[in-house]
């Protein structure tokens, strides 16, 4: 009885612990980038605020003193950007498209002239994401369920079914509900 109490307590401590790990893997990414004038130079305290295109939802930033800002944890989307600092004309990009686990940098360049004036800049996502040394590439949910599930058994044998796996498994007894209500081991 001790054994099986023991057992139940590491079981729920580990799924306990491995929540807190997991729960940074959500799907967000981040947006970072500098802030320059048309010569070159940093622009410091630039407001940037990001909207997501499907929701509403915006995020918030102020550059820094070096015109960098990053946004972490963004929800995977598409984006308008819009950057106002004092002096120069706001700045509006449309159709930027933030990733699950990237990190992409995108710069904005910014105009001298009124706040009241802007500068919409539309364009299509940079293939290259500069921010990481990452490599990867992005699937869709069609592609990935057209994978096969391959798992090892003990025996070293592939099986592509999670049942047939878990029964060559040594000591492993899969249960199912009787119409008495008591747990019977499954027969194959």
């Amino acid at each position: 009885m001790m054994i099986r109490r023991f057992r139940f307590l590491a079981g729920v401590f580990f799924l306990l612990a491995t929540n807190c790990i997991l729960w940074g893997q959500g799907q967000v990414g981040t947006l970072k980038g500098t802030i320059l004038d048309p010569a070159g130079a940093v622009v410091p305290g630039a407001a940037v605020v990001i909207t997501n295109n499907a929701t509403g939802e915006e995020h918030k930033a102020t550059s820094t003193s070096a015109g960098a800002y990053t946004i972490p944890y963004v929800p995977a989307g598409t984006y308008m950007v819009r950057v106002t600092a004092p002096g120069f004309r706001t700045s509006e990009a449309q159709n930027v498209i933030v990733r699950v686990a990237e990190t992409l940098t995108f710069n904005v360049t910014m105009q001298v002239g009124s706040i009241n004036e802007s500068v919409t800049v539309s364009d299509t996502a940079p293939l290259l994401e500069s921010g990481t040394a990452e490599i990867g590439r992005y699937i869709n949910q069609a592609e990935y369920k057209s994978w096969p599930l391959l798992l090892v058994t003990a025996s070293g044998r592939f099986k592509n079914s999670f049942s047939t796996a878990c029964r060559e498994q040594p000591g492993v007894h899969l249960k199912a509900r009787s119409t008495e209500g008591r747990n019977t081991p499954m027969r194959f």
